[in-house]
């Protein structure tokens, strides 16, 4: 019975943790959403009334807010450890059809942190998206703050992003309130 407990104590203490766990070639896809909100504080969101004949200006609040789906990626994405000293990690994906993104990372015993890092995104907006002639709807540019953290589980990463910033479209402000991004990543064997 001892003899058992001291092989379990052995192989659990085995357990790869740190830079290690995480190194590796992997396929990834990332899906998500993010939850924005218009500002009516700066252009094009005044309301006006009369009062005792004159214009009254009232600005109003912030919209509502408003869900709207990211275009999901996949891609091939490579681990490597920079320091294994003081477990530093740089993270680069290649999305299919799209970007080279690079982010730093630590390691964390068995949790990997994004250092924060800014990405150009794409999104469309219901109602929102710059008309082209040509093409139709175009969706909005603009650059966010991506941070996160994540786990591996076997042969498999589970990344929870977080992006944030503001961006403008059609002379409106919108804030990113929230977001719900999930990257999972098989590591390619």
């Amino acid at each position: 019975m001892v003899m058992a407990v001291i092989a379990i104590a052995f192989f659990a203490s085995c357990e790869k943790q740190g830079s290690d766990r995480f190194k590796g070639n992997y396929s990834f896809k990332t899906s998500g959403t993010l939850t924005i909100v218009r500002d009516a504080e700066y252009v094009n969101d005044t309301t006006y009334r009369f009062r005792d004949g004159a214009i009254d200006t009232v600005v109003t609040e912030r919209s509502e807010p408003m869900t709207i789906a990211l275009a999901s990626e996949s891609g091939q994405m490579d681990v490597t450890v920079v320091n294994a000293k003081e477990d530093r990690l740089v993270v680069t994906m290649n999305v299919l059809g799209g970007d080279m993104l690079v982010y730093y990372a630590a390691a964390d015993g068995n949790e990997l942190a994004l250092d924060p890092a800014g990405r150009h995104l794409s999104v469309h907006i219901p109602g929102v998206d710059g008309m082209d002639e040509e093409l139709g709807i175009r969706p909005v540019s603009t650059e966010v703050k991506v941070d996160g953290r994540g786990e591996r589980y076997d042969d498999i990463m589970l990344l929870e992003l977080s992006y944030s910033g503001d961006f403008w479209a059609n002379d409106r402000l919108y804030h990113i309130i929230d977001s719900d991004i999930v990257c999972r990543a098989k590591l390619n064997k």
